[in-house]
């Protein structure tokens, strides 16, 4: 009799094991339909074929069934800047939360302060001190300030640099590092480099702009300055493997493979006016070709091949 209570009762030990051994929230063994999720909770599928519960900022729990603990009044439930943090009962029960204090408060609530370095208040003219340890800190200035605890004044904050230049604010004072092409106090001024002698342009005429120059250069000769010589084919100003032939001192002519023309061979011949693609296909130019995107249902160089679905999924039609 005992041997056949065993047996009987083993099924049920095991079932009554597994359950308590779930977690609190589950994945998977709930349905979308109908939807079991409480308290405005969304039932999310997921790919695998698994379904969960997504619930509202004031629920918890594998249904949206509890309240949030965190949410229970019209304030924070943690205080002075602590994370509320729920904790799922492991019987399926009510749940509870605990609080992750910032540095320098303590307790269930972080609300007993700790003697910290920012007590002494280190941070001046209005700047905020910032724990990094109870014994570490750094000071956020207020605009016009700088310096480790805000004690200087910053002469940068009006921004008096110019045209991209560096601002350094100094003791009593700053000081503008000027981008190229500027110089004065605040950078203000633009340096025209076309009247330094010898001119920059070596063989060319020179033509000041806004913090640089520009220079047109004399036939047979090149380069930002013109100061090289200029020869057609050196470097070869062919693209896309296009032979370069010089027709003179000063002229070239581009040889271009096939699929491309232009001066310099940068353009891609369109092979695509004319295409033989059907049945709706779109054309897609390719080098010295092109490619027929097939619908769905058509497939061949040129779609022109109906796809027969039947031969492909045969067991997709039952009894028929």
């Amino acid at each position: 009799m005992r041997r056949r209570l065993d047996y009987y009762l083993l099924p049920l030990i095991l079932v009554g094991f597994i359950l308590l051994e779930l977690p609190a929230s589950v994945s998977g063994l709930v349905s979308c339909s109908p939807n079991p999720c409480k308290n405005g909770g969304s039932c999310v599928s997921s790919p695998r074929g698994e379904s969960y519960c997504n619930c509202t900022s004031m629920y918890v729990g594998e249904y949206c069934q509890h309240p949030n603990p965190c949410h229970t009044g019209p304030g924070p439930r943690c205080q002075n800047g602590g994370t509320c943090n729920v904790r799922i009962s492991p019987t399926h029960g009510s749940p509870s939360f605990w609080c992750t204090c910032p540095i320098g408060y303590s307790a269930s609530l972080c609300e007993i302060p700790i003697a910290n370095s920012c007590d002494s208040d280190p941070c001046h003219n209005g700047g905020t001190c910032s724990l990094t340890a109870l014994d570490k800190y750094t000071c956020t200035c207020a605009p016009g300030f700088t310096g480790t605890h805000c004690e200087l004044k910053d002469y940068c904050a009006s921004m008096p640099c110019r045209n991209g230049a560096t601002c350094v604010s100094l003791e009593d004072s700053y000081k503008c590092n000027c981008a190229v092409g500027f110089h004065g106090a605040s950078c203000s001024e633009d340096i025209v480099e076309c009247l330094n002698s010898p001119s920059p342009c070596v063989h060319g005429k020179c033509r000041n702009t806004h913090g640089s120059y520009t220079c047109t250069c004399e036939p047979g000769y090149t380069g930002k300055n013109c100061e090289s010589e200029y020869i057609p084919c050196d470097p070869s100003p062919c693209l896309n493997d296009g032979a370069c032939k010089q027709i003179d001192n000063l002229n070239y002519e581009c040889q271009c493979v096939t699929g491309y023309r232009g001066k310099n061979c940068e353009e891609n011949i369109d092979d695509c006016p004319g295409n033989l693609c059907q049945n709706g296909a779109t054309c897609v130019d390719l080098i010295n070709r092109y490619n027929c995107q097939c619908p769905p249902t058509y497939m061949g160089e040129f779609c022109e091949h109906d796809v027969d679905e039947c031969s492909l999924r045969p067991s997709v039609c039952h009894n028929g």
